[in-house]
């Protein structure tokens, strides 16, 4: 890859980020904005990713139980930040969710942890109240968390789609270094609190 493709794709990066989050609200860009969500919050992103790993590691068929029961407790925490619910130290939790699914990621061996799996599955409650306390003023709320939904589950299907695609001669080792890899990740922003 050339610098100037490395360039403009951070530059176009960059652009995204800034318009998700200026504060651009007309009312009329919920969905757009809930699907911008997930991937402009590199929390929530990395959650989702690790999560769709997780999944894909563990089950090896795809298994739409597993990403039906991630949207449900998805749109649960949803509904709950809607109506008021909070969690104290949500960020902390959040962090953890994070840390958590990269080790579900680093141990996955197939039909052996799939209670840890459907356990990490729960921590998409949480980020579903942080998705709806971070909700703009002012749009659909249907829309957003259309978009959010959406973007989720394309996220989901994505992740397990690339772990589907490793040799699985180099699955163990791919498939720790992952989850270390998203455990560091979970671990800084546990010290970032």
């Amino acid at each position: 890859m050339t610098i100037k493709r490395i360039v403009l794709l951070g530059a176009s990066l960059l652009s995204f980020s800034a318009f998700a989050h200026v504060g651009h609200h007309d009312g009329q860009h919920g969905f757009v904005e809930g699907f911008l969500h997930p991937l402009t919050g590199l929390d929530h992103m990395a959650y989702i990713l690790a999560v769709g790993l997780a999944i894909a590691f563990a089950v090896p068929k795809l298994n739409w139980h597993y990403l039906i029961g991630y949207v449900a407790v998805l749109s649960l925490g949803l509904v709950a930040g809607l109506i008021g619910i909070t969690a104290s130290m949500l960020e902390l939790v959040l962090a953890s969710s994070v840390l958590l699914a990269g080790l579900t990621v680093a141990i996955a061996k197939v039909d052996k942890i799939c209670w840890l799996v459907s356990f990490t599955i729960l921590g998409a409650s949480f980020h579903g109240l942080a998705h709806a306390s971070e909700m703009p003023v002012g749009i659909s709320t249907l829309a957003y968390f259309s978009g959010l939904l959406l973007s989720s589950v394309s996220l989901l299907v994505f992740a397990g789609s690339v772990a589907r695609w490793i040799d699985a001669r180099e699955l163990p080792v791919i498939r720790y270094v992952l989850g270390v890899s998203f455990s560091a990740l979970g671990s800084i922003f546990l010290f970032l609190q």
